[in-house]
């Protein structure tokens, strides 16, 4: 068994989602990249599930799964969030909604790049970027077997809100034109 190293990138200050990824990214030493949040739990198996998938589909771009959200204990699911697996259906899910559990992704750090990275864009960093990746022909897929455990709070229904390109074209920051040509 290998042993996986991690490198802590400490920010001096809080400069939103998108660039703490682009930041981390940077710093990466590999070409598989997985994201995850500090006070989630990831299955044992994640990366070895997450990783066949890789080999299985070479053209793959970024493989996800689904997720169990949890209050206080892991032993406490009270929701399963579950996304389309397969390319196709990612794709038409994603026109109208954010197609990846953000915390289970794992996904070539080349093919990131190659969409121009993580932008800041206010709570959709990470689905600004998936639009970005499908316009460039990236293979997408989630594997249906549960991959994190993620802890929610007793307010989280009243904080979540909907995720869509409409979300998304609202809220683009002052003069900035988005490359998406979805049309939702």
């Amino acid at each position: 068994m290998s042993v996986i190293s991690f490198n802590t990138i400490h920010l001096e200050q809080n400069m939103g989602h998108g660039n703490a990824r682009r930041v981390s990214l940077e710093h990466s030493r590999n070409g598989l990249v997985a994201l995850m949040d500090s006070d989630d739990i990831s299955l044992r198996n994640r990366f070895a599930i997450q990783i066949s998938h890789f080999i299985k589909n070479p053209k793959l771009s970024i493989c996800g799964g689904q997720i169990n959200e949890f209050i206080d204990s892991p032993s406490n699911i009270i929701d399963k969030r579950k996304v389309p697996t397969l390319h196709n259906d990612i794709k038409q899910y994603m026109k109208h909604r954010c197609p990846m559990n953000q915390v289970s992704v794992m996904f070539k750090k080349e093919d990131v790049q190659k969409a121009g990275g993580y932008r800041d864009w206010y709570c959709n960093e990470d689905y600004y970027l998936w639009i970005r990746m499908m316009l460039q022909n990236c293979m997408f897929e989630n594997t249906d077997e549960t991959l994190v455990n993620v802890r929610v709070g007793h307010d989280m229904a009243s904080r979540r809100g909907p995720c869509t390109c409409r979300c998304l074209r609202r809220q683009r920051p002052t003069g900035h034109q988005p490359d998406c040509n979805l049309s939702c």
